[in-house]
């Protein structure tokens, strides 16, 4: 879902500078939005998510926590398939 997402999202910028896949020549425009949506626009969204991903606080008693909590939901799961 994400890469389809990804995907039209990079299309709808292409298109929005003006690019023609019909075209046999593009204008410097539809290349300056080629290269937004093929390169700058994900590296953008791939430092955004480390920065998320680095002030995550975790550390060793915080993911004892989220193991106790999967192992709830695996029982309770479990249990839901037995009945």
């Amino acid at each position: 879902m994400q890469v389809a997402i990804g995907g039209a999202l990079g299309f709808a910028v292409v298109g929005w500078f003006g690019f023609d896949m019909q075209a046999l020549e593009q204008t410097e425009w539809s290349l300056v939005g080629l290269r937004l949506s093929v390169s700058w626009a994900p590296t953008f969204f791939v430092l955004l998510a480390m920065v998320f991903i680095a002030m995550m606080p975790l550390n060793e008693a915080k993911m004892e926590i989220v193991r106790r909590k999967l192992k709830v939901r695996d029982r309770q799961q479990r249990a839901n398939n037995a009945a």
